[in-house]
């Protein structure tokens, strides 16, 4: 998926938009713009399936444009 053209269009939108390369997803995911950004509504063309997905249905995409952060825990110190 990293050297392959991606377009992406909204719910509403009649023309798709691209092609961008996973960077440039990356980029407009961590914009947060609502009308130019990527969100997991947003809807990419799935070459291997033909189809119009979500971004937000696929696992692979999704972990690509928002990558799970680790959490930081602390050890409860034991009083005696």
């Amino acid at each position: 998926m990293a050297n392959q053209e991606i377009y992406i269009r909204g719910a509403e939108d009649t023309e798709a938009r691209g092609p961008f390369t996973l960077e440039q997803l990356i980029s407009l995911a961590e914009s947060n713009d609502p009308v130019k950004g990527v969100t997991a509504d947003t809807y990419f063309y799935d070459a291997a399936t033909e189809q119009w997905l979500t971004v937000g249905s696929n696992a692979g995409m999704k972990a690509a444009l928002w990558p799970e952060k680790k959490k930081i825990g602390f050890k409860q110190k034991e009083f005696k």
